[in-house]
């Protein structure tokens, strides 16, 4: 679909919120080019330039961006051992997120577990799990589907899958909220 639009071409397909989150994430992680982006916004009445020329492509940017870069090295501003690729990299390995590491882990869990001194706790004593509320285990399902949502090629049987457990679950739970009378629980 995507080369199709490049093409300038019609595309005749029906296309669902899904499909098209999918095809949208496809294109900008790995089909989408600048002419592209550029087409986008001048279809849709964002851009100031009315000729069809490809002055802006790619060779022209970094024909500009290579005068500036004299300017600014004629200004005796940069080393003369620097090149473009050193300014414009500069920055490439900068770490902006990590993993905690294993001790970091261990460390942050023995602080909380410090916090929560509970001597009849014994390792070998299983944890009662309170009953989750009804509108929690609703919720859940419903961002457990918001996240498949999100994946490609989850197959529609997952999510009937989910509707169906949820519909279990409701009806289970209307059930148990219906009042009863005694003769109900010996038939």
């Amino acid at each position: 679909m995507s080369s199709a639009i490049e093409k300038n071409e019609t595309v005749q397909e029906n296309i669902d919120l899904r499909k098209a989150i999918a095809e949208l994430y496809k294109v900008w992680k790995f089909d989408a080019i600048a002419k592209t982006i550029r087409n986008c916004f001048k279809r849709g009445g964002f851009s100031n330039q009315t000729d069809d020329s490809d002055s802006d492509d790619e060779e022209a940017i970094l024909a500009d961006l290579k005068e500036k870069w004299k300017t600014v090295e004629g200004n005796g501003r940069i080393t003369d051992d620097a090149t473009l690729s050193d300014i414009l990299e500069v920055d490439a390995e900068l770490l902006t997120a990590s993993y905690p590491t294993d001790e970091e882990i261990l460390k942050s869990l023995m602080d909380n577990n410090k916090g929560q001194e509970n001597d009849s706790y014994s390792e070998n004593e299983d944890v009662i799990q309170p009953k989750l509320h009804r509108t929690e285990m609703l919720q859940s399902f419903e961002t457990i589907k918001r996240g498949f949502q999100m994946e490609e090629n989850v197959p529609n049987s997952i999510f009937s899958s989910l509707i169906k457990c949820e519909n279990f679950y409701e009806n289970l739970t209307t059930r148990n909220a219906k009042q009863c009378n005694i003769t109900e629980f010996f038939t």
